[in-house]
């Protein structure tokens, strides 16, 4: 009995260790006010984020990402017209419909 109940306990730490590791996100995530907004396009490993201006996107860039239970980094390449102001690490929360990055709430659109 108490060899069950230590690998019973042995199980559920594993599993729990894994389940708490980073993972990946897939679809595309909008946030939008008076007509401006970021949307953010997840695939595999990159992420490209678009600046929407009535509802078209008018700057787009492209990089990866990492994302754990609580934060989330980006990377973005710097290009010869400016330094990425976009790459680091930000607070980072995952629901069924929508994420949450550094305090702001965007909704699943696909």
């Amino acid at each position: 009995m108490k060899r069950l109940i230590a690998i019973s306990l042995i199980v559920l730490v594993l599993l729990t260790g894994f389940c708490s590791c980073g993972g990946k996100l897939k679809g595309t995530y909008e946030a939008e006010k008076f007509g401006t907004g970021v949307r953010f396009i997840f695939s595999g490993d990159t992420v490209t984020v678009q600046a929407i201006v009535l509802g078209e996107a008018v700057e787009t860039v492209k990089g990866s990402y990492d994302v754990t239970d609580t934060t989330i980094r980006f990377d973005f390449p710097e290009t010869e017209d400016a330094e990425s102001l976009f790459s680091g690490e930000y607070s980072f929360s995952q629901s069924d419909t929508s994420i949450t990055i550094d305090g702001e709430e965007y909704k699943k659109v696909s």
